[in-house]
């Protein structure tokens, strides 16, 4: 098991940084200048718990390299140039490369061996109370998987998922000069709309309430459950997509 960061998944393509959609992130030639050539990584660009939108701001900029200094870091957790081999195998290359290229801002990814359910949710219970999201839970010896998979799973307190962008509804009292919630459609586990809309006016910052995200963009969004109607209970803006 290993913490599941809250910052922007990255993939190292030998060359240059990409997002899920295969569009690039702007790193500054000092922050790549070292990485590998010649094989590919998959990771997360973060900054610190809590900071998801901060570090989409700064790595979605292309004008912006010393916002990079002191504040990024790249976490690996995954070469998916060696994905048929053993996880295990993978991590140990791993801690070995980067052990030997000692980069500052990149980090092999902690895991530990999970030693029941006790352990697990007595790990969960540590990590959120420090703010982080969650556990990434990885079936032993799997294999390289770029999609969902039953090898590696999510363990969270709550639920989160995507949604596009479909209205800005104007706000009541301190908010009826701005936006005062987001009119959103759900997205499904492919990213396909699904018709069923519902409004998420918790978690935007008085900043996000005067320039909301645009209509047609996709944000994602954090949740207790499904109600029975199959609508998110409690939904909370947690910060637009970087792709």
């Amino acid at each position: 098991m290993s913490e599941k960061l809250d910052g922007v998944r990255a993939y190292w393509d030998g060359e240059t940084f990409r997002s899920r959609e295969g569009n690039p992130f702007y790193a500054p030639a000092w922050f790549t200048k070292r990485m590998p050539r010649g094989i590919t990584l998959d990771g997360e660009l973060f900054t610190t718990r809590g900071g998801f939108q901060d570090c989409v701001s700064i790595v979605r900029a292309q004008n912006k390299p010393d916002a990079w200094k002191f504040s990024v870091t790249y976490q690996v957790f995954d070469i998916p140039c060696m994905g048929n081999k053993p996880f295990e195998e993978r991590i140990a290359y791993l801690k070995d490369l980067f052990g030997r290229l000692r980069i500052r801002w990149v980090h092999v990814l902690e895991h530990t061996i999970c030693k029941g359910r006790s352990h697990l949710f007595d790990t969960l219970d540590k990590v959120t109370a420090n703010k982080g999201e969650g556990l990434m839970l990885r079936e032993p010896g799997s294999p390289y998987v770029n999609s969902r998979s039953k090898t590696l799973l999510k363990v969270k307190r709550f639920f989160d998922a995507d949604a596009i962008v479909r209205g800005h509804e104007r706000g009541s009292g301190k908010n009826s000069n701005c936006t005062g919630a987001l009119r959103v459609e759900m997205l499904d586990d492919n990213g396909e709309p699904t018709g069923r809309f519902f409004k998420i006016g918790s978690g935007l910052t008085d900043k996000q309430r005067q320039n909301p995200p645009k209509i047609g963009s996709t944000v994602i969004y954090r949740f207790q459950e499904l109600s029975r109607d199959k609508n998110p209970r409690f939904p909370t803006f947690v910060g637009e997509r970087a792709d």
